[in-house]
Order: structure tokens, then sequence, then C-alpha cells
């Protein structure tokens, strides 16, 4: 048995994207539940009605961007589940094609395999690694390109969440 070729847990990374995405439709429903309430505060007047609708409408604007965030982030890393499953399945196909050539893949590096060799099959198989060595970098760059999408998604949704949190901290306590 060889390590694998590709490091990291599809299916953990699916579940984390359903379960946020299940956590976005629940915050949505929560949301219009909230504003089917809110929708009463029309009939209050004055000041103390005007500044509960305005904190309804901030609550409700800050729970729909969070919602799409968490739907968005839960997007990319079920995206990136289905890419990294395929780079399983890549990764494993190369080593067993390099196995079968005699040549074996350690940490994403095409080598010779261990043992004895005449000196024509040993050239045989050094003469193959840079065409196993060519796919597996393939491989390793798309993957890579995934991670960094991943990645860049996730930074643009901590800063919609860090800006939620920010608004909520900083949102005056209600009056009574």
């Amino acid at each position: 048995m060889t390590d694998p070729l590709v490091l990291g847990d599809p299916a953990g990374c699916s579940r984390l994207g359903g379960a946020m995405r299940r956590e976005a439709a629940h915050l949505t429903e929560r949301a219009a539940t909230l504003a089917r309430s809110g929708a009463g505060l029309a009939q209050w007047r004055g000041p103390a009605g005007s500044a509960a609708r305005d904190r309804v409408t901030g609550a409700l604007t800050g729970m729909a961007a969070t919602a799409r965030a968490l739907d968005q982030a839960g997007a990319a890393l079920q995206r990136y589940a289905t890419e990294l499953a395929e780079a399983h399945e890549q990764g494993r196909r190369a080593a067993d094609r390099a196995a079968r050539d005699g040549l074996r893949v350690v940490d994403g590096r095409v080598l010779e395999a261990w043992g004895p060799a005449t000196s024509e099959e040993a050239e045989r198989r050094r003469a193959l690694v840079p065409e196993h060595q060519a796919r597996v970098d393939r491989q390793s760059s798309a993957l890579g390109r995934s991670r960094a999408q991943l990645q860049r998604t996730c930074e643009e949704l901590t800063q919609v969440l860090r800006a939620q949190s920010r608004a909520l901290r900083d949102a005056p306590p209600p009056r009574h």
C-alpha cells in the first residue's frame, strides 16, 4: 500500500459545506419569520416605532448577508470536495501507472522503484520518469488552483462575516 498522492478529506469537506448551506437556509427561514413579525410594526407610530422598524430592518439585512455568505462558503466547499475527490482518483491512477512502469510516486516526485533491475530495465524506467512526473505535476497544479480558489472565496466571505459581526457589536442597545 502506498501513501496517497493527494491529501485531504473530500467527504468531510462535502459534509461541512452541506452543513453550512443548511444553516444558511435555516437563517433565511428565521429572517422570513422576523420579517412577518416585523410587518406589524408598521402601525406603530412615533420615534419608538421608527427605531424598532430600523432595528428589524438592520437585523434582516444582516441575516440576509450572513445567510448568503454561509451558502456561498458551503457551495465553495462542496465544489472543492468534488475537485478533491477527482484529484484523489487521478492520483491513485497516476501512482498505479507509475508502478506498472517500475516507478513509484513519493511526496509528488516520481522515482525508480527499489529492487534489482538490469541496466536496460533501469534505463527504460529513467526514460519514463519525465512523462510520469509531468502527469503528477499537472494534477498537483490543478489541485493547487482549486485550493487557491477556495482560499480566495473564504477570505472574501470572512470579510463579509467580519463586517456583520462588527455591525452587531456596534449596534446601540434597544431602549425601553
